[in-house]
């Protein structure tokens, strides 16, 4: 079983990155594409191809790309990561297999080993242009080790509120759902001490402010777009040099 992945770094944040794209509706520019939040994002005016291209600056490994919060399955369209080496004048270079959502999950792209390069680039296909709310890009963080058994699997954690209409009498009327995302936990233990101090603590501080994705298993297509629900668990010594860290989440689907 492949293990969990957390993606939080996104390099369309840094300083040194370069963002140009084919064009932007007014009041959906390219730099709401990556400020975490779903309610505002990015819209090409043009239909058919477009771009969303990225010049890092420097070569940088990534590992992942997510998105959340697209129209792409209404429009019937694709989305392919690139990478080159020269600004796609020649050298261009798939990451992956273009993704074709059949519905506005969480998509959510890995490979095994690390791909270094400056220049990245989305290329969609949508007619009409889709919406895309966050894009990210970047090196994951990998758990030690694959879940255990009795760990929580976000996408099926619904945290749904149910209103029933009842009559006087207590006749079961029909009932009302609100969705309200998915309610978890993530838990790992018997980690190394290093990953505890280290890895993990990095996460949080990112994670104390902004949200992320997580894979609790990448070979499925499972990902949630989450954030902290209040304070972290404490990293905890487990036992011999090793510790135990968890978080509670909130998210999307």
């Amino acid at each position: 079983m492949a293990k969990p992945k957390i993606g939080y770094e996104n390099l369309l944040e840094l300083t040194t990155s370069t963002i140009t794209v084919t064009d932007e509706v007014t009041n959906f520019e390219k730099e709401l594409a990556y400020n975490w939040k779903t309610f505002d994002g990015w819209k090409a005016i043009s239909v058919g191809t477009v771009y969303y291209t990225v010049d890092l600056g420097s070569a940088m490994n990534v590992d992942y790309w997510g998105c959340v919060k697209h129209t792409l399955s209404d429009t019937g369209g694709s989305i392919k990561l690139q990478y080159s080496s020269d600004n796609f004048s020649g050298d261009i270079n798939d990451f992956a297999t273009a993704v074709i959502p059949s519905d506005d999950t969480v998509m959510f792209q890995t490979v095994t080993t690390a791909i270094s390069a400056r220049y990245w680039r989305w290329e969609i296909t949508s007619t009409p242009a889709a919406f895309f709310g966050v894009l990210a890009l970047g090196q994951s963080l990998e758990a030690v080790r694959a879940v255990k058994s009795g760990a929580m699997l976000p996408h099926e954690a619904r945290d749904n509120k149910v209103l029933d209409q009842r009559s006087e009498a207590g006749a079961f009327l029909g009932r009302s759902i609100i969705n309200k995302g998915i309610k978890a936990r993530i838990k790992f233990d018997t980690l190394p001490l290093s990953y505890g101090r280290v890895d993990w603590s990095a996460f949080l501080d990112h994670a104390t402010l902004k949200p992320f994705f997580y894979s609790w298993n990448p070979d499925y297509p499972d990902t949630v777009y989450a954030w902290m629900d209040r304070n972290p668990m404490p990293t905890a010594y487990d036992r011999a040099n090793t510790v135990r860290v968890g978080l509670n989440i909130r998210g999307l689907l």
